[in-house]
Formats: structure tokens, sequence, C-alpha cells
């Protein structure tokens, strides 16, 4: 699901939470491609909030829902040192990239919700 424009990706986190889920872990191209195809179709066309943060860990991303790091669909070059620990995928282009940025940004929301 791909929600309300957060104040920040903690904010952008409970909001997930408040749905049942958390912010979207990514682990494959077609799982990306659709997260950002979904965006579009939203609104939210330029950028948006997925689940992962470095917070304390310099530049190693981890997903906050705790799965396996097992795919990246960085801009070349990213992430880059001080321009923030939180990930972002940007939705102009088809390719979906992502980039690291400031928590603080206002950026729409993608949720996810595990299957039971």
């Amino acid at each position: 699901q791909v929600g309300k424009t957060a104040e920040s990706w903690m904010d952008a986190q409970k909001v997930c939470q408040n749905l049942g889920g958390n912010l979207a872990s990514i682990h494959n191209a077609q799982e990306n491609s659709f997260v950002r195809r979904l965006a579009v179709s939203n609104g939210a066309v330029n950028g948006l909030f997925i689940g992962a943060s470095s917070s304390g860990k310099g530049n190693a991303f981890a997903w906050i829902d705790g799965s396996e790091w097992d795919y990246i669909n960085f801009y070349p070059g990213f992430p880059k040192a001080g321009f923030g620990e939180c990930l972002a995928m940007d939705t102009t282009s088809t390719s979906g990239l992502w980039m690291n940025m400031d928590c603080s940004a206002n950026l729409p929301v993608a949720c996810m919700r595990g299957s039971m």
C-alpha cells in the first residue's frame, strides 16, 4: 500500500504499523518495479520512503522488518556519506533507483504486511 505523505521516516514507519505492517522491504527487481508502479498510480511521483535505514551502522543499510538484505538498487555513487540515514525510492524514472536521504524529509509511504 502506498499511503499519505509522512513527516519523517519514523513517522512513515508509524503510519505502516498503524496499518498492521512495516515500511516496505524490497528483495528483487520485480518487487522494486511493483512498488514503483503502485506509488505512481497513487500519485507518489516524486519519491517515497522504503523500509531501510543505516541508523548507527555507517553506510550499512538494513530492512526495518528484519528481512535479509539481499537486493540493492542504488543510484550510482549511493549511498553517499552525509546524505542521510534513511532510504527512499525515486519514482520519477521507471528504474525506481534508491538513494539515502535525510530521515526528516516529507515523503509518501510504501507499507507492506507480511503474509500470515
